[in-house]
């Protein structure tokens, strides 16, 4: 089915182990009350207009999020009212039991609609809390750099490619086709195997099941609002042509510029303490930017020029993090011009390179850990920007700086942040 929103028509799916009783016509008109025991109801049709846009898919009718335990669209006009499997009305409760289960605990009841929900609220960095807590500094620190986390992984990363596969800037100071085309087959390798070997791992081979998998659906293997026809197929496209392009583009013209001299090169002999300080600093940074660009990709013409693209992934896997349309590439990637101010070692630029292409694959893997042995080994996607992409209205940003916090677009995973957006949708004229 499909459904005609502000920026097109827009692919619905439905769950198929959920039953559906239609109800009277008349009675899709105005508010119904469901069994009692759930709060649910059937969406009038001032709640059907205001749900005609693209971040309803996902969860079409805000006022019936709480009473259906499922995760994609609900035919509003025609009145379809979710059954659990006894003939009732499926609450919150049934989520809790069913996630019991399939070996996925809940921690919020109140959340429904997610086969795993990590434990709530999402807390953001602590460094711009107050009063200040030592304490959860050091453990925000001690998970990111000094563990097997993405941060530390992406610094080795970085010293290798430096040390091995990077031509001097002796070399860079001239453009020629040949160190052009060694970075682009570098970059297009480090994405393959990334967000290849993620998509194998997760979805093909599927060595954890779905445990700890956020969203209880299938990737898409059709889909109209796909160039090509599959989710997977169109987001590898976006990812390995545009994506990785640009990315390398990028380094190719901060390597050239630092040859040349025209930006400001930084050598560890310079300032140690700053060499080191700039690894811990980009990824705040690239927050910051983020957050901004993010916001300003939801802004109407733009989003429909560019980041529609994206946002064509409601439920999102590992190539999906970089499948963007050109126009949005360059602005995600442009957080590496502070470097035209700031002095960095090549090092620095190919760690925040990498940084902000690689995690984009992590953080949209769908799966809050990789288990191996039935172990958490390392932190994968955020449920944070899980639910921007099903919610579209919230976490424009991520939780490195509480951007969303100061704005009021945060969803912390609670119940309580989920009615506080269902109040904000029902207020929006």
């Amino acid at each position: 089915m499909r459904i005609f929103g502000r920026y097109g028509f827009r692919r619905l799916e439905f769950e198929r182990p959920v039953q559906v009783e239609p109800l009277p016509t008349r009675s899709a008109r105005t508010a119904v009350a469901a069994t009692p025991g759930t709060r649910g109801r059937v969406c009038s049709k001032a709640d059907l207009r205001r749900s005609r846009s693209p971040h309803r898919i996902g969860t079409l009718n805000a006022c019936s999020l709480d009473a259906c335990a499922v995760s994609v669209c609900r035919r509003v006009q025609d009145g379809l009212r979710c059954k659990s499997a006894g003939g009732q009305p499926r609450t919150p409760k049934d989520t809790v039991r069913n996630s019991m289960q399939d070996g996925t605990r809940r921690t919020d009841a109140g959340l429904s609609g997610w086969h795993h929900v990590p434990d709530v609220p999402i807390e953001v960095s602590p460094f711009f809390g107050w009063p200040p807590d030592p304490k959860r500094m050091l453990g925000w620190v001690a998970a990111r750099w000094l563990r097997l986390a993405e941060n530390s992984i992406l610094t080795v990363l970085a010293l290798v490619c430096w040390l091995w596969l990077q031509p001097s800037l002796e070399v860079t100071k001239t453009l020629s086709w040949d160190w052009i085309g060694a970075l682009f087959l570098r970059n297009l390798a480090l994405m393959t195997i990334v967000a290849g070997g993620l998509h194998w791992f997760l979805y093909r081979a599927k060595l954890q099941g779905n445990r700890l998998k956020f969203d209880p659906r299938d990737l898409m293997v059709k889909g109209r609002q796909f160039t090509f026809g599959g989710q997977v197929r169109d987001n590898m496209f976006w990812t390995l042509t545009s994506g990785v392009g640009t990315w390398t583009a990028y380094e190719v013209l901060m390597f050239w510029a630092m040859g040349n001299g025209w930006v400001p090169v930084l050598f560890w002999s310079d300032n140690p303490i700053w060499f080191v300080a700039l690894f811990v600093l980009t990824p705040v940074w690239i927050s910051l930017h983020f957050y901004w660009i993010h916001r300003a990709l939801h802004w109407g013409p733009l989003y429909r020029l560019a980041h529609a693209l994206h946002h064509r992934n409601v439920n999102v896997g590992p190539w999906s993090g970089l499948s963007m349309h050109p126009v949005e590439h360059v602005l995600f990637f442009s957080s590496i011009l502070i470097h035209v101010v700031v002095a960095a070692s090549p090092v620095h630029i190919l760690f925040h390179m990498q940084h902000q292409a690689l995690t984009a694959v992590t953080s949209h893997a769908g799966f809050e850990n990789l288990l191996v042995k039935d172990r958490k080994q390392l932190a994968l996607g955020t449920f944070h920007h899980q639910m921007h992409h099903r919610y579209f209205e919230v976490n424009y940003g991520n939780l490195e700086m509480p951007w969303d916090k100061w704005f009021g677009t945060f969803h912390d995973g609670t119940s309580d942040a989920h009615e506080r957006l269902k109040d904000r949708r029902q207020r929006r004229p």
